[in-house]
Order: C-alpha cells, then sequence, then structure tokens
C-alpha cells in the first residue's frame, strides 16, 4: 500500500508482480501498456493488474500524477475482468484512503481490517466493471459526454 506523487514524465518499464497490484488514480493521467492493450486512466479511474501480467506505466509529460497503489494477494479475481473501470461514486477512492491510514497500525485485528479494505476494493471493483453502460455514453472520467459530440 502506497501513495505515488510524481512529476511529469514519469515511467516505469515494464515489470510485473506476484501479486496483484491496484492503482486508483487521484490526479493527472497514467498511461499503461499490457500485452498488446493500451489504455489511459484519469483521475476517478481504477486500475487492475493480475499478479504475473507484465506492464509498462507512464505519466503525461504535462502534468503530475497522483494514485494510491494496493499490492494484494487473492484466491481469484474472475477471467474476463477488465483492466479498468471508473470509480463514479468515490467508494474505491474512500477505501484506498482508509487502507492507506491503516497502513501502520498495529493492534490484534490490524491484518483483518486491512484485509476487509482489501475485499471492499475488489469487490467495487468486480461489481463497476460488470454494470451495464450506456453506448451512447463514455465515462472515462467527468465530465460524461456523448460519444457523437458531447451535450455537456
Amino acid at each position: 500500500m502506497g501513495r505515488l506523487k510524481a512529476d511529469h514524465g514519469w515511467s516505469m518499464k515494464a515489470h510485473s508482480h506476484a501479486f496483484h497490484e491496484m492503482i486508483i488514480v487521484l490526479k493527472g493521467e497514467q498511461h499503461v501498456r499490457m500485452k498488446d492493450e493500451s489504455v489511459t486512466a484519469c483521475a476517478g479511474d481504477v486500475l487492475l493488474y493480475r499478479a504475473g501480467e507484465a506492464h509498462e506505466e507512464w505519466s503525461a509529460p504535462y502534468v503530475r500524477l497522483e494514485t494510491l497503489f494496493v499490492a494484494f494477494e487473492w484466491p481469484s479475481i474472475p477471467e474476463g475482468t477488465p483492466l479498468k473501470t471508473h470509480d463514479k461514486m468515490g467508494r474505491m477512492r474512500a477505501a484506498a484512503s482508509w487502507l492507506h491510514d491503516e497502513r501502520k497500525t498495529y493492534y490484534a485485528s490490524a491484518g483483518d481490517v486491512r484485509h476487509g479494505y482489501t475485499g471492499a476494493l475488489l469487490g467495487e471493483f468486480l461489481r463497476l466493471a460488470g454494470e451495464k453502460r450506456d453506448e451512447m455514453v463514455e465515462c472515462s472520467g467527468p465530465p460524461c459526454q456523448e460519444k457523437s459530440g458531447g451535450f455537456l
């Protein structure tokens, strides 16, 4: 669990982990390339990297990037789970912030509390990723814009 505050132009070469990793974008723009897929995540977007999947990351050259990241082990993440979703209600940001605040707290059930926050994060990611989306509206971050030209 940690927080990244990176200057514009930050990058990390392709790498992988023995654990899953979730990135909650707080500010700026994070780009990721994984296999043959490239995505851009903006404030409010959440990325999920499966254990063992190589990924290359970088920020936009014109804006600072701030993220929360969570490394975790979990028995299974369903096949077909997308790389990115949008935290439209801010629930994942809140849970990740609480988890970040608890990262150095030690008491009898601290591990259980952290495990609970991690489970809530993964559950919310899967819930949001499974929601039916309106094909006329693209929500990659506020504000939503109509694909054919925008109405907001």
